[in-house]
């Protein structure tokens, strides 16, 4: 039985900083279960979207986020059990293995089951172009 609202958290240690990013460790949650478990730069910056529909390029929105480089040791848990573990270097990816919930090895594609049929959506992988908007959604 599924709960009807999920809740998400994500604790975060600050392992070193530098003048114009944080060296941190991010472990996320999904009710109460590890989702991912990663190592990376943080970078501050700001995102514009559109504050209406009608008006996209007129009226913007900037939101404070940062951007999020991988750097380390990097794990990551999908819902079917299954989980992947990589190692970057700011952002470039050095090597990743996929497991099954049992811990045996198995390959990129048994892992992007489900992302097989689409096409262009590039590395999924990639330790780089991730952004993390802190706070909390207001409806």
């Amino acid at each position: 039985m599924k709960a009807d609202v999920i809740t998400n958290w994500t604790e975060t240690d600050t392992l070193q900083v530098y003048e114009n990013k944080v060296y941190v460790r991010m472990r996320t949650f999904e009710d109460s279960t590890l989702s991912e478990d990663i190592q990376a730069y943080l970078y501050p910056t700001t995102l514009e979207f559109p504050k209406f529909r009608f008006f996209p390029y007129f009226f913007k929105e900037a939101v404070a986020a940062d951007s999020l480089v991988y750097h380390g040791t990097v794990k990551i848990f999908d819902e079917k059990g299954n989980y992947k573990i990589g190692e970057y270097e700011n952002g470039r990816k050095i090597r990743i293995k996929y497991y099954d919930p049992t811990g045996n090895e198995i390959t990129y594609d048994e892992y992007y089951e489900e992302l097989k049929y689409i096409r262009g959506r590039g590395d999924p992988d990639k330790g780089y172009g991730i952004f993390r908007i802190w706070g909390t959604k207001e409806d």
